[in-house]
């Protein structure tokens, strides 16, 4: 699967594309990344609002080979002020749309356990 195959996947099962930020998400090659509401979810404090599921295609030179590949991740704050960003990396940009499930499920019970802890341990 290429990128332009992945991109017109994901919109048919309702996910957001959007542009890729200063002309590459992370210098993935890709112009664009997307992302989804993740149903479910314990809402990030910043926004009130369950967070996004995110996936970022990468397309990568190494050489003479091409490695296309995607990550999904997730993001947000927690109660305390800590941000923490969770991913699930170098899924074969072939797998990923049936993966999308699996890192819903992975990253959600992640989310929903970090955003659950109530840790009383200073931060400064």
């Amino acid at each position: 699967m290429n990128p332009e195959q992945l991109e017109k996947q994901l919109r048919e099962l309702g996910w957001i594309i959007a542009p890729s930020i200063s002309g590459g998400f992370h210098n993935t090659g890709i112009q664009w990344y997307a992302y989804k509401k993740l149903e479910g979810a314990n809402h990030c404090i910043f926004n009130e609002m369950e967070p996004s599921l995110i996936m970022v295609p990468y397309h990568i030179r190494i050489g003479a080979d091409v490695l296309l590949s995607v990550e999904f991740s997730i993001f947000g704050e927690l109660a305390d002020g800590t941000w923490i960003d969770m991913k699930a990396r170098s899924i074969s940009m072939d797998k990923a749309i049936e993966f999308i499930p699996r890192a819903s499920e992975i990253l959600k019970a992640s989310w929903n356990a970090a955003s659950s802890i109530h840790i009383d341990v200073p931060f400064s």
